[in-house]
């Protein structure tokens, strides 16, 4: 029974490993395509003639 015990506590180990492993992926790859979005919106305002100014960008106040 023990041995049971235990076989099944390191599957549950290696499951949420995995699941672990998939969120932070998942995650990694919303923010790429959020970076990637947020590029591309740029681009086609710069193409349009709307181009506005990043939020992040810094401007020199001479």
């Amino acid at each position: 029974m023990q041995a049971f015990t235990g076989v099944f506590i390191l599957a549950v180990l290696v499951g949420v490993g995995i699941l672990w492993e998939c969120s932070r992926w998942i995650s990694a790859r919303t923010k790429l395509l959020e970076e990637r979005a947020r590029q591309l919106k740029l681009d086609n305002d710069a193409r349009e003639g709307n181009a506005t100014q990043a939020p992040n960008a810094v401007t020199s106040h001479a």
